[in-house]
């Protein structure tokens, strides 16, 4: 299942002017295994509740308690800089996944859209985070791992026998 995020915030006084620094910077050693995804789960379970927005209930994020301490989002994200070549089929569609949702995550936090993350100018399109070794987008994350669209190959989901979309708002 792939889990859409609804912004919860207070008024945030958060400096979002300050320029991207990306964890990846300096990693060079590929890590003996998947990545530690038990980062991400802590994550989740700090910063998402149940709540209801415009009287539909889901799960919110309270982004300006993550804001106030990103620290374990960039410790993910620095998980995902060299990822191990080994990864079965189901491990690498579910890194992929959580990476698509924690550099989700990185955006909202740096950028601090008022509205939407479409409010975020190459929200998709922009190369914001570093994935086994190179700078990627969402996009490419959806359309080339997951996805693998116009490849004639089938990508990570198909090889999983799962279809669907990423998609946020």
């Amino acid at each position: 299942a792939i889990v859409l995020f609804w912004c919860l915030t207070e008024d945030s006084q958060a400096e979002t002017t300050s320029a991207w620094e990306d964890p990846c910077e300096g990693v060079t050693t590929v890590p003996k295994s998947a990545p530690n995804h038990t980062i991400f789960t802590s994550i989740l379970g700090k910063h998402i509740s149940s709540g209801s927005v415009n009287g539909i209930t889901t799960n919110v994020v309270d982004y300006t308690a993550l804001r106030s301490d990103p620290s374990e989002l960039r410790a993910y994200l620095k998980e995902l800089c060299l990822l191990d070549p080994e990864l079965t089929p189901a491990e690498a569609l579910a890194t992929m996944i959580n990476a698509y949702n924690a550099i989700m995550l990185a955006m909202i936090v740096h950028y601090d859209p008022a509205e939407s993350v479409r409010d975020i100018e190459g929200v998709w399109t922009m190369d914001f985070a570093t994935l086994n070794g190179s700078k990627v987008s969402l996009d490419d994350i959806e359309h080339g791992f997951i996805r693998n669209q116009g490849t004639g190959k089938r990508g990570l989901a198909g090889q999983n026998g799962v279809r669907g979309r990423v998609h946020a708002s």
